[in-house]
């Protein structure tokens, strides 16, 4: 694991495409699960844990590797609050570096106790022009209605699923550097908006 998040801070890390996005986050896509035991490991938890959700079929996992920092990627990742999909949709998550104060630029949903209307919003956005992306006013809005930010707060090395069809995004990073593993996941093959992310 420390190995793998150390390649990812020098810009060595081995995967099919590494992008650097224009707000500094490094993304190594495709990474081989194969060239590590614990890459293989997590990518078997992550399995098993979505299974569930993929009504018998065999979940396809693609992993991405990605590293921020204070310096370069102040905003943190993810581009803002958003949703990957409006359908139910789930991804496994593993820091790579310890991500236990806020500082650190952890992953953080935006959660309602009543989950209904946290979907219903996602859809009320999407149907009036926001797609799947949420400005800053309009979560300030949403808190004042019984919303409230639920930063994800864990040790280096200790995997967790989220529904990313939930509102979400990566805080902004005011210390140190953030490693992160993910598993994407689909029921089926991988759709072309995540493999052109990996084309040349």
């Amino acid at each position: 694991m420390e190995q793998i998040s150390a390649q990812a801070a020098s810009g060595v890390l081995a995967s099919m495409r590494k992008r650097i996005q224009d707000d500094g986050d490094v993304r190594y896509w495709n990474v081989d699960a194969s060239s590590s035991p614990f890459l293989t490991e997590f990518v078997s938890l992550a399995k098993g844990e979505t299974r569930q959700y993929m009504r018998a079929v065999e979940p396809q996992i693609l992993l991405m590797v990605n590293h921020i920092s204070y310096d370069k990627t102040a905003g943190g990742s993810g581009g803002g609050w958003h949703v990957d999909s409006v359908r139910s949709q789930y991804k496994a998550f593993c820091y790579l570096t310890d991500c236990q104060r806020i500082e650190q630029g952890p992953l953080c949903l935006l959660v309602h106790r009543f989950r209904v209307i946290e979907k219903l919003i996602v859809y009320m956005n999407r149907l009036f022009g926001g797609g799947s992306r949420f400005s800053e006013r309009s979560i300030a809005f949403l808190e004042r209605f019984g919303f409230s930010k639920l930063p994800v707060l864990a040790k280096k090395g200790v995997p967790f699923v989220v529904e990313t069809s939930r509102i979400h995004r990566g805080l902004p990073i005011t210390e140190g550097s953030r490693c992160m593993l993910t598993a994407y996941i689909y029921k089926g093959s991988i759709p072309e908006s995540i493999t052109s992310r990996m084309a040349a």
